[in-house]
């Protein structure tokens, strides 16, 4: 039978799926409130919690069979066959819808990373773009110190700024039409980005190819986001983005951009981070992968060792770290430590994510080790989780006794998840793992505070915490 080709808006049509104005969905297979982005240039969906994607075919098979689209053949095929009859195409005197040209946009990439530095930097210097008292203040409690606040340089994406009668001018002298549909709390926005843009270009600043910078009208305007400002950075400390960690909001975290708008980067908008503290690149060096720039900053300030932090901006984008596999070669690194949230043992997205990045590394030639923490929690999570297992009469695979921990409720919870249970999902007062040490840069705060920040605290718990993931790798 002959394969009529069917665009996602088709499919999303029969299935009666409407997206919002950027083409998310809240994700029909994680729940993940407008979670699930659709691309139709592109013709391609992606959600960012559960790490589901593919094309149309793909999303039919997941969406209506409930199973992945199969890598064999054959099954490929008879999925094929099915998705025809779904859409009615299986009938040669079906007589085919006209099909909407799918949209297309130029592609724009990135200035280089030089460029974003110093349009990024000239930001940090505005004066509306000032630390927050309070953001100050929760950074703090995350054991960053006012000096390395200060020097990390993070800022404020202000909630309300005064906008000067000019900008307002600026914004009502835009077609009517293009102005239509804004509200007046997207009025405001808007003139907010205006004023930033008016300012950068006043100090000589060029926009083109900046993350975050769009056309509104004829006139540059940076995309609103309100929150705490954390500089992603390169190798070489230079600010090349910008992620908003956001105090309302879903996702909690984003990468200031707006491609789906005119003039805007399309491609290449997220990258890794590198903290301001790493130790320099080389054989000599523990180089660390974890998620989030914030969080590497965080560690990296309280580890008393030498080491290197390298962070994505999320566990499913693991294809930026592996964009640096040469680098790290060259350095003439041959491991890599796992420093990812401790959910990854208990949580399926978590796991399936760290599981993708240790594949990828091992295909380079790249040791992977994971690195492990809050012994207690954890024994206390597979008590919990074993539990589980055996009131539902699930078999655990055959183990060591003495097998660590962690590596034993890995094994409980992959087999509860092999098996359709998901504890995370069973309780609202279910976490995946306590908050105080999911993270490497919980644990060491979480430590440092018992510890009462003794002067020795923190070299004797980090030498103690290095011993104890010698041991256990061993």
């Amino acid at each position: 039978m002959a394969f009529t080709p069917v665009s996602l808006q088709e499919l999303r049509a029969k299935l009666g799926i409407e997206t919002d104005a950027r083409g998310y969905i809240d994700c029909p297979f994680c729940k993940g409130k407008k979670k699930l982005h659709f691309s139709d240039e592109k013709q391609k969906w992606n959600c960012f919690v559960c790490h589901s994607s593919g094309q149309t075919l793909a999303f039919y098979s997941k969406y209506i069979l409930g199973v992945d689209f199969p890598d064999d053949k054959a099954e490929r095929s008879k999925i094929s066959e099915e998705f025809q009859k779904f859409m009615g195409y299986d009938n040669p005197q079906t007589p085919r819808p006209k099909r909407a040209p799918i949209p297309t946009r130029p592609t724009v990439l990135p200035a280089s990373d030089s460029q974003c530095h110093t349009v990024y930097s000239a930001m940090a210097s505005l004066a509306i773009f000032q630390l927050h008292p309070d953001h100050k203040k929760e950074l703090k409690a995350r054991g960053l110190t006012g000096q390395m606040i200060e020097r990390n340089g993070y800022r404020t994406f202000p909630f309300k700024t005064n906008i000067p009668p000019h900008i307002v001018s600026l914004y009502n002298s835009v077609d009517p039409a293009l102005r239509a549909s804004h509200n007046a709390k997207q009025a405001d926005h808007i003139q907010m980005g205006l004023l930033v843009a008016h300012l950068l270009m006043e100090k000589g600043h060029t926009l083109n190819g900046i993350p975050g910078f769009y056309r509104f009208g004829s006139h540059w305007c940076l995309r609103y986001f309100p929150g705490l400002m954390i500089p992603t950075r390169n190798i070489h400390g230079q600010i090349i983005r910008w992620q908003i960690r956001r105090s309302k909001g879903n996702p909690k975290y984003l990468t200031l951009s707006c491609s789906e708008l005119p003039g805007a980067v399309t491609d290449d908008i997220s990258r890794c981070h590198f903290p301001l503290r790493n130790a320099p690149l080389s054989k000599e060096s523990r180089l660390i992968f974890t998620e989030g720039p914030l969080k590497s900053d965080v560690a990296i300030a309280l580890s008393g060792d030498p080491c290197t932090y390298v962070a994505i901006p999320g566990v499913g984008m693991y294809e930026l770290l592996m964009s640096h596999c040469e680098m790290f070669k060259q350095a003439g690194i041959t491991e890599i430590y796992n420093a990812l949230d401790m959910d990854r043992l208990t949580n399926p997205n978590v796991r399936d994510g760290s599981n993708k990045l240790v594949a990828e590394f091992t295909k380079r030639g790249l040791t992977v080790i994971p690195m492990y923490w809050a012994e207690e929690h954890a024994q206390r999570m597979l008590m919990s989780y074993q539990g589980i297992a055996y009131a539902r009469g699930i078999k655990i695979p055959p183990h060591h006794y003495q097998l660590p921990v962690y590596e034993k409720l890995d094994l409980v919870a992959d087999a509860l998840n092999r098996a359709g249970i998901n504890p995370g999902k069973a309780s609202a007062d279910f976490q995946y793992w306590e908050s105080d040490t999911k993270g490497i840069d919980d644990y060491l705060h979480s430590m440092l505070i018992r510890q009462e920040y003794h002067p020795t605290a923190r070299k004797t718990h980090i030498r103690d915490y290095y011993a104890q993931l010698k041991e256990i790798n061993e």
